[in-house]
């Protein structure tokens, strides 16, 4: 079974309400930056300066371009640790990236950690070198998930607070279904409670349904009533396919607005393009999950079947080039 993964929902709940994290992590420093800019994710970019990297796989990178209010832009490197296991490298691997953004962008650098996991011993937040005299340690900006506390999270009213919150909780014990159905329906009465936006709202549900998922698909269903009732959302195409919507809505839309910048009608379209094909790389494992036909999932992104199925085989091709690559860099080693 297609499972969406940890790091899938961190990318998505990041991009999704990239203004909400960045006051959240970067309270300090909210008074410098011009939020009136749409922020850039060069996630593509981010990928190219390590491409050999193992560490590739184990993290949601990030790389945000962000402007300040004096007309300077800055990066943000923002690595989110989301499998719970120890990385004696990770330190290693930030400084990595760091000298490579700086040395390709020649732009002042900012790095976040968001350590999930809960072993304390490889939270590290620098790395250190000292050989014969040489010295240097670079050090970056630390979060760990279980130092936080529910009451102060609730009580904070950025948006990006509630996601951590719904990571925490779901972090903090083992939970049968019934337990875990709880949790959620705890957790969902509490978002509608803060006064968010109701498109945030909706790609926070995504997340909650997902970060921790039902062993029985039937209480999946049961989950899914729960959102219904609560959200009092009109049985139009049901609360998954509505939620669902809304997402591809929002990014299809953010797709336009990067296109009219572009001020060309090729700009529009190319604008399009990408933000469709990154929507089903990243939607496409949940469909499955919910054994949903090429033909229905082609109605949620109001595309033809056969566009459709032209991305899939693209992204499968991708796949399959990066594993020869793989390969035949074994074979050769």
């Amino acid at each position: 079974m297609t499972i969406v993964t940890k790091d899938v929902l961190w990318k998505g709940i990041i991009e999704n309400l990239s203004d909400d994290f960045v006051r959240f992590f970067f309270k300090p420093f909210v008074h410098l930056i011009d939020f009136g800019r749409k922020f850039k994710f060069l996630d593509a970019e981010l990928q190219q300066l390590l491409p050999d990297n193992e560490s590739m796989n184990r993290h949601a990178d990030k790389l945000i371009q962000v402007w300040l209010k004096d007309g300077t832009d800055i990066w943000f490197l923002i690595h989110v640790e989301v499998q719970g296991y120890a990385d004696p490298e990770f330190a290693f691997c930030m400084f990595q990236y760091f000298y490579r953004i700086w040395e390709k962008y020649q732009r002042n650098v900012t790095a976040l950690a968001i350590f999930t996991d809960k072993n304390r011993k490889y939270h590290q937040a620098y790395f250190e070198y000292d050989f014969m005299g040489t010295q240097m340690r670079y050090g970056f900006n630390s979060y760990v998930l279980m130092d936080q506390t529910a009451e102060v999270l609730e009580a904070d009213p950025n948006a990006f607070a509630a996601v951590i919150e719904i990571a925490l909780k779901h972090s903090l014990r083992k939970n049968s279904d019934a337990q875990l159905m709880d949790l959620k329906v705890d957790l969902l009465k509490k978002l509608f409670q803060r006064k968010i936006e109701k498109k945030k709202i909706m790609a926070m549900l995504e997340f909650l349904k997902f970060f921790v998922p039902f062993e029985k698909s039937e209480n999946k269903r049961k989950f899914e009533q729960e959102i219904y009732q609560i959200t009092n959302t009109k049985q139009a195409m049901g609360i998954q396919e509505a939620i669902l919507d809304a997402l591809q809505k929002q990014n299809l839309e953010k797709g336009r607005e990067e296109g009219r910048e572009e001020g060309r009608e090729e700009g529009r379209e190319e604008g399009r393009e990408e933000q469709l094909v990154k929507l089903v790389h990243r939607l496409l494992p949940m469909f499955r999950e919910q054994g949903l036909e090429n033909d229905e999932i082609a109605e949620y992104f109001d595309i033809p079947e056969e566009k459709l199925l032209e991305i899939i085989e693209k992204m499968e091709h991708s796949i399959e080039d990066a594993e020869k690559q793989d390969h035949e860099g074994n074979h050769q080693d």
